[in-house]
């Protein structure tokens, strides 16, 4: 891939887990900015727990987005028997289909946690990537989508967006930001958020684009 499908040398894309209510919030600050993101989701939250999004809300909420999956119940799949992963995946995948509209493929880790067991697990179930929690500060694309490590979390992600700026870019460039969106919440931090995503958005010449969107452009060549 000589560039990005807009021909341009660098993208952003963001990834936030587990579906809480917080999403409806910060959907509505990614739209107001022209970005995209992928948003990992636990069925199995959605349909019991009050600070969740509702399943009904789904298919609207994250539409111009990506809805990926982050297993039913949130285990460490590291850490539970080969036929319990497959139903976490494979039970997630069907759920977050029917609610979505398309099939959903892509992934991140619950925890962050995974082996050499589990990616084979995940390719068997047809997963296509699945993201970690190791951010690597760097603007590199996935060697191996089903251990795609993210740039940064959101914490770091305005440090990190000045270098991605600064960079003069020879390939594609790729900045991507995850964390949960209840944490914006918690620590009272919106505004913060906001100047990333406003500053991301005066960028010239950046790809704004979703995890999955990212994996379809590098494949295609």
């Amino acid at each position: 891939m000589k560039t990005f499908p807009n021909g341009a040398l660098k993208a952003v894309t963001f990834s936030y887990d587990d579906g809480n209510r917080a999403d409806e919030r910060l959907v509505e600050l990614f739209n107001r900015y022209g970005l995209k993101a992928t948003f990992n989701l636990c069925s199995g939250f959605l349909t019991g727990r009050e600070d969740c999004v509702h399943p009904d809300r789904v298919r609207e909420l994250y539409a111009g987005h990506e809805v990926a999956l982050h297993t039913v119940t949130h285990p460490n799949l590291a850490d539970i028997p080969a036929d319990r992963v497959r139903r976490e995946v494979g039970e997630d995948m069907a759920a977050l289909s029917r609610l979505a509209g398309y099939p959903v493929t892509g992934m991140a880790y619950p925890y962050g946690c995974f082996n050499e067991a589990v990616i084979a697990l995940l390719r068997e179930q047809g997963v296509r990537y699945s993201r970690t929690t190791l951010g690597t500060g760097a603007f590199g694309l996935p060697a191996q989508p089903l251990t795609w490590h993210p740039t940064c979390h959101h914490h770091t992600a305005e440090e990190c967006l000045s270098r991605f700026a600064r960079a003069e870019a020879e390939e594609p460039m790729l900045l991507y930001v995850w964390g949960h969106s209840y944490e914006f919440d918690r620590e009272n931090n919106w505004d913060q958020m906001e100047r990333l995503c406003e500053s991301i958005a005066s960028l010239p010449g950046i790809w704004a684009a979703t995890n999955g969107e990212i994996l379809d452009a590098m494949e295609s060549d």
